[in-house]
């Protein structure tokens, strides 16, 4: 391999073409413009893409991008970055120790008091019963693998200088700052079902419900997620700051092991623009910053792969046995890191396969792996199989792409059942007809691609653009240049966590693209971006000639802080704009910010029935009291009892003329606040008592 100095001529048309590639697809030009090729037209209805929008640039973007991936994999395949980390084995001193009397008794009283525990969680357990001794038996066994590292003579040296760590620690805090910011009042709204998860996590942490902590919560999802939340709202209140401060710590836990895994494959400079990546990308904002369970998928990936890296490296039993209880969680916590498990096992297939690594240790570390996973997984499989059948069963494929009640929207019962009836899996009902597999398959794949840079497809949980934004022809560089050296191990890891992540969790699921499902592919996203953040430019440095290393850092730390204006404006300016809250929202919204022993009023048109109150006043303790009086009862109402103290009063805007002379007479002037919708139209008032 020789340093970057590849073929001008071939990375300037794999460049040009993914440009192209990626302005192509951005394109927002409505169907029906007249402008449409014969030839995609029919294709894009043929896959049944429903883009929403003109598929020609789309799909012809995409293509492009396609090709020019392969092209600079081919030109860069046997280039090498200047900072580029070797991939070396650090064999032990002694390959087959033995445990002593000693620590084999640990390790049988470990595994006995796991087995027990289980045992007890399947049958009868209830609340946190059997949680102790689970976790009492996991440490004795993780304590026989650090024993066996121990007598094999492995090391855990880790080159990290002070330097790095001050920096490291004020990255960290920076990262926490910048995805805690304004948490309670963006967005100011809850977006649908985020509710739910609330009311059980309210529940739990006010003692009302005792969970089982291996049982099925919010929509049969795991129940220890909800535990999770309800820990931050008994610690800081019932407001959504605290329950999506939740999300926001699930999310900021991920960064240390993303760092040390990009350092240790990719190279320093791409492993400290990962971390910035991470943090203001938009994708990763909307969804560390919501009520969800989805924020839990992120760090037990990237845990699990950080170790399974240095399990690999060095072939420590112990970093291969937490790399398998890392990817465990997402039997715990949140079905989709189980990418982990995923992962892991294709990358140790494809080591071997590659024979970058021996079989026989290729053989012990995925053995360990899957000893790591069934040590953890194994209480919540247990319970859901034998305490709740049905609704686990129903849990693990209702997001399959063979689920009828998402096909129905594309075909008709009698070509979905052609080959045989319907399907019972617990509460829900599948199909078998390999024809329609093979449509849905390539329509997931293709819109899942395509939703990291078309703003037309994934378009739910306050996402306003691709998911890739603002970074997306650099991950794609990244890419292609992780491509072009798959048969080295940590390329070959970044790629294939975003494919294997992106079609198991998107493409394979239901109505996709997923782009809640498919959160645990951020890490792979940052530092696939990084990654090509840096090729740009070192490829221009090598144009230009002989460049210092200082003018190359200068030019990375400013693209990257340009990067990271447009990523913070998007979801800290876009999203407001584009997502203002409704009338039952922005009361909720101002009864957090008056707090307790104050008052909120709606003064309702005839429409709006007697018993109406803002879910969020009626379900957050807040300590506000709500009022509700009709048009017609302005006359006769009694202003001195309906605000006390503090309040506000909220009507629509075409009742201003009637309303505010009544308010501005009983308690003064005061100006008018109005909340408007994403066109600007406004849509209602507040009056605050002066």
């Amino acid at each position: 391999a020789t340093r970057l100095r590849p073929n001008p001529i071939g990375l300037l048309v794999s460049f040009g073409l993914l440009i192209g590639g990626q302005l192509a697809m951005t394109t927002t030009r409505p169907t029906g413009g007249g402008h449409a090729l014969p030839i995609l037209s029919p294709v894009a209805e043929a896959l049944r893409l429903d883009l929403a929008i003109d598929p020609t640039p789309v799909v012809a973007g995409w293509l492009l991008s396609v090709i020019g991936a392969i092209g600079l994999a081919a030109v860069t395949r046997r280039r090498v970055l200047s900072d580029a980390p070797p991939f070396q084995l650090q064999s032990p001193p002694v390959s087959r120790p033995r445990l002593d009397a000693g620590w084999s008794m640990v390790a049988l009283v470990g595994l006995a008091i796991w087995f027990l525990a289980v045992r007890n969680i399947a049958t009868e357990a209830t609340g946190w019963s059997g949680v102790t001794s689970w976790l009492i038996g996991l440490a004795l066994i993780t304590a026989s693998w650090w024993h066996v590292d121990r007598a094999r003579g492995v090391r855990w040296a880790i080159a990290f200088d002070r330097v790095e760590a001050v920096a490291l620690g004020a990255a960290l805090i920076a990262a926490l700052i910048a995805l805690a910011y304004q948490l309670g009042a963006i967005p100011a709204t809850l977006w649908g079902d985020e509710g739910a998860y609330f009311t059980l996590a309210r529940d739990i942490s006010r003692h009302t419900l005792t969970p089982d902590f291996f049982g099925l919560g919010t929509y049969s999802l795991p129940m220890a997620g909800s535990i999770y939340q309800a820990v931050w709202i008994e610690l800081f209140g019932e407001n959504v700051t605290a329950w999506r401060l939740a999300s926001v710590l699930a999310v900021w836990a991920a960064l240390p092991p993303l760092y040390f895994l990009a350092r240790a494959t990719l190279g320093r400079r791409a492993a400290w623009l990962s971390l910035a990546f991470m943090t203001v990308s938009p994708y990763v904002l909307t969804y560390a910053r919501l009520g969800y369970t989805s924020a839990l998928s992120v760090a037990p990936v990237a845990m699990a792969a950080a170790l399974m890296w240095a399990a690999v490296r060095r072939d420590s039993r112990l970093a291969a046995f937490g790399a398998g209880a890392a990817a465990g969680l997402g039997w715990v916590l949140q079905p989709s890191a189980r990418l982990a498990f995923l992962l892991l096992v294709a990358w140790l297939a494809w080591l071997l396969i590659a024979r970058a690594v021996r079989a026989r240790a290729i053989f012990w570390q995925g053995a360990v792996l899957t000893l790591g996973v069934v040590a953890v997984a194994a209480p919540a499989v247990a319970y859901g199989v034998l305490r709740a059948p049905e609704a686990y069963a129903g849990e693990q494929v209702e997001a399959a792409f063979n689920n009828v009640f998402y096909a129905r929207d594309l075909y008709p019962d009698d070509q979905l059942y052609a080959a045989a009836g319907p399907i019972r899996v617990g509460d829900q009902e599948l199909f078998y007809e390999p024809s329609i597999y093979v449509s849905l398959l390539t329509r997931g794949t293709l819109r899942t691609a395509l939703s990291f840079h078309t703003p037309s497809l994934a378009r739910e949980n306050y996402l306003t653009d691709g998911l890739a934004a603002p970074f997306g022809v650099l991950y794609l560089i990244g890419l292609g240049w992780c491509l072009g050296k798959l048969r080295e191990p940590g390329y070959a890891l970044w790629a294939g966590w975003l494919a294997l992540g992106a079609f198991t969790l998107s493409a394979l699921s239901t109505f996709p693209p997923r782009a809640a499902l498919m959160f645990p592919v951020t890490p792979a996203l940052a530092a696939l971006s990084a990654l090509g953040l840096v090729l740009v430019v070192e490829v221009t440095a090598g144009f230009i000639g002989t460049v210092p290393p200082r003018v190359k850092m200068a030019a990375l730390s400013t693209l990257a802080g340009v990067l990271a204006i447009f990523g913070l404006r998007a979801y800290f300016v876009e999203v407001p704009q584009r997502f203002p809250p409704d009338l039952e929202q922005a009361m909720f919204w101002q009864a957090q910010q008056q707090g307790p022993e104050t008052d909120v009023t709606l003064i309702a048109s005839a429409g709006v029935a007697d018993d109406f109150a803002p879910w969020g006043i009626r379900e957050f303790d807040l300590g506000v009291t709500y009022h509700q009086i009709k048009l017609n009862e302005l006359e006769a109402a009694d202003w001195a009892a309906l605000c006390p103290r503090e309040c506000s009063f909220f009507f629509g805007a075409a009742e201003i003329d009637r309303v505010w002379p009544v308010l501005t007479q009983a308690y003064g002037m005061a100006d008018a606040v109005a909340y408007h919708d994403a066109s600007g139209s406004t849509q209602f008032y507040r009056f605050d008592r002066p």
